[in-house]
Formats: C-alpha cells, sequence, structure tokens
C-alpha cells in the first residue's frame, strides 16, 4: 500500500457498495477475494444502513442503532483503492445501499466531512465543492461509473445548507492530536 500524502488530498469521494446490507468485513472480503486481490478494504470509511448481513436484509430486521453507524476501513495514512487515477488525491466513503439511503447515513456522512473540512493537516478539503460522486471522475477517459447513483449536486446543496445551519463548524483546529478515528 502506498503511502496518502495528506496535503495532496482534494476530494472526499462517495461510494455505495451497490448492495442492500454490508459492513467493513464483508466489503472487505469482496475487496480481498482473488478476483480483486487488493490488501485490505478499498475505502477509508463506511458507513452503515443497519443491515449489517444477508439475514438481516432478507427478514427485514435492520438494527437501527447501526444505521447511520461510522466505520473505519482502510487506514487514513495509506491511499485508498477506490477510485482508479484518483486514489491519491481522495478520501473514499463508502455508503451501504444501492439507490436509496437513510438521512442518518447523510448526517453520519457530515460528520466525517467536518472532521476533514475541520483538519489543517488536509488543507485543500474545504467545503462541499470538495465532494465527489465515483460517477462524477474520469476513468480511462470516460464517465463509466453511477455510484453513488444519486444526484451529486442536489448533494452538495443538502450538505451546503447543513453547513449554512451550524452543522458544520468552521474553525479550522490547529493541529490534530492524532490521527482522526471513526467509530
Amino acid at each position: 500500500m502506498l503511502p496518502l500524502n495528506f496535503q495532496n488530498v482534494r476530494y472526499l469521494i462517495l461510494h455505495c457498495s451497490a448492495s442492500y446490507y454490508g459492513n467493513v468485513e464483508l466489503i472487505t472480503e469482496w475487496h480481498t477475494a482473488p478476483d480483486r486481490n487488493y490488501d485490505t478494504i478499498g475505502y477509508h470509511h463506511v458507513i452503515t444502513n443497519g443491515y449489517w448481513n444477508y439475514e438481516a436484509w432478507v427478514s427485514k430486521q435492520p438494527d437501527f442503532n447501526l444505521d447511520g453507524a461510522r466505520f473505519s476501513g482502510r487506514d487514513i495514512v495509506f491511499q485508498g483503492a477506490h477510485c482508479k487515477g484518483h486514489n491519491a488525491e481522495s478520501i473514499g466513503i463508502c455508503m451501504i445501499g444501492q439507490r436509496q439511503f437513510t438521512r442518518a447515513q447523510f448526517d453520519a456522512f457530515i460528520r466525517i466531512a467536518e472532521i476533514y473540512f475541520n483538519s489543517p493537516d488536509f488543507p485543500f478539503l474545504i467545503g462541499p465543492e470538495c465532494v465527489r460522486g465515483h460517477y462524477e471522475l474520469l476513468q480511462k477517459g470516460l464517465y463509466s461509473k453511477t455510484c453513488p447513483n444519486i444526484n451529486m449536486d442536489v448533494f452538495r446543496e443538502q450538505l451546503a445548507k447543513s453547513i449554512q445551519q451550524g452543522v458544520f463548524r468552521n474553525k479550522r483546529r490547529s493541529r490534530l492530536s492524532k490521527r482522526p478515528t471513526f467509530t
């Protein structure tokens, strides 16, 4: 794995899992499978939707304590493996789901974004304009993805409204005492 130079990070890239259920361990299994062969999960953060596994989804029994729960994936000191050609300049955040996400998941994304927007360690992550959907970034000269399957212009507008309403604290910390952790 390559180190991530925080000074080069320009984007928070939003992804979806393209599954109705999931967690860090399951995505790690998918990413380390022989057909992908990653060292570990490709995303830095995962935001769950309450359906931890297939059985919970099939039985329609979400764990509401896990709706919007934030989990660390790949260690932030390493480049992600989530957006080919852009891993050295981005943080990968995956929301569990395909086309529908919960309010708790969006709120969790805002809390993660707030940490980066407030961190002097990431000087180019300054607000909603730094947030991109996977589909918005070129890969092999083409826009070939639909992930996260939401309108990112609307998402950024909503993020900006949350910032204006005081969800976002526009105060850069002087230094992080340690790497941010997400649990």
